[in-house]
Parts: C-alpha cells; structure tokens; sequence
C-alpha cells in the first residue's frame, strides 16, 4: 500500500446523488469527514441528514441496506419565529482497518431535507490508501 491521500465531494443540492467520484485505483476507504450546512426557517424543526454510499440512490429509509458507507444528520434542536439560522451536520467517520474500494468504482454523496430547508450545501472527504501511489494534483 500508498501512502494515504484524500479525494474531495461537493454539492449543493438535497437529492440522491449530489456529488459522486470514481475511485482512480483499488485500495481501501480509511475514513471519510461530511460537513453539510443548511439554511432553516425559524419555526419549522427541521432535519438533514447526508449519506455516502456505494449505490446511485439513498439507502435512507432502506432496511439491511449494504451499500452505505457512512451518514450524518442533523435536527433542528429549537424552534423560534425569527428569521433563519444555520442547521450543521458533520461527522467523522474511522473506518479503519477500511473498507475495499476498486478502481472505476463510484462512491456517491447523497443527501436530504426535512421541512423548509434552504441553501444546502455539503462537502464530504474521502481519506483513502491506494494500492500504488495516485498523483493528486492536476
């Protein structure tokens, strides 16, 4: 094994399939960090939640789902009538000893939104150890 690299996700949308990357080589998915903001309304309790998955669509509401690698979520803790605030999901995610990756295979950022929610916007990085080096910079 390489040493270990990171490959970046964004989108800025509250669907399946937000942002997505093909891995460049075969390896293992050490970790992964998902931050997603969104804008809310004062009153409405809302909720995101943003997943990472192996599948073209969201294992969310899914039972015995297999193709998720990790999740974040976030809930609208109080309500008030005043204007907007900023609801953040974020996690963390060791999955260490790893899980296999190979090349050409698609991983997909997926997210969505309970209640009136606004502006979403989600990064999540990917921390992997390909089996030879892969160049970062283009």
């Amino acid at each position: 094994m390489s040493e270990v690299t990171t490959i970046q996700l964004y989108g800025t949308a509250e669907s399946d399939n937000i942002a997505n990357v093909d891995m460049p080589d075969d390896g293992m998915l050490l970790g992964a960090i998902i931050v997603a903001r969104c804008s809310v309304g004062g009153a409405d309790l809302d909720a995101i939640s943003f997943e990472l998955n192996f599948a073209s669509v969201s294992s969310t509401i899914t039972n015995d789902a297999r193709s998720v690698i990790a999740i974040a979520a976030a809930h609208q803790r109080w309500a008030t009538a005043a204007g907007f605030m900023n609801l953040i999901a974020e996690a963390n995610i060791d999955l260490r000893p790893g899980i296999k990756v190979f090349g050409g295979e698609r991983v997909y950022l997926h997210g969505s939104v309970i209640g009136g929610g606004l502006n979403v916007a989600c990064r999540a990085l990917l921390i992997c150890q390909f089996s030879k080096f892969t160049a970062r910079r283009r």
